[in-house]
């Protein structure tokens, strides 16, 4: 049986570790049913109720890695909406 070479079966040395990043929030990690009520949130006839828009935001940033900007104009929240609702259907295959 053969043994193969010394320096394959060498270990690398331990360089330092990495420094431990600290983040400025909390990480939240979001399911679909979050997912689901940020998209029904968003909209709601009545407008958007600002104690449901740290959900939204933080769903939109976790799917889309970008904010969700509310002061846009119609065509622009619009496409914003799109693309929310077809990341739902088709990704994660809910039908809204």
């Amino acid at each position: 049986m053969a043994k193969g070479c010394k320096t394959c079966k060498k270990k690398p040395e331990l360089s330092e570790l990495p420094e431990v990043i600290e983040l400025d929030e909390p990480l939240l990690i979001f399911d679909s049913e979050d997912i689901v009520k940020a998209y029904y949130a968003i909209t709601e006839k009545d407008g958007i109720r600002d104690e449901i828009k740290p959900l939204i935001t933080g769903v939109y940033r976790q799917v889309f890695n970008e904010e969700f900007v509310y002061e846009r104009c119609i065509s622009c929240k619009n496409n914003q909406l799109n693309k929310f609702r077809n990341y739902i259907r088709f990704y994660l295959k809910i039908n809204i």
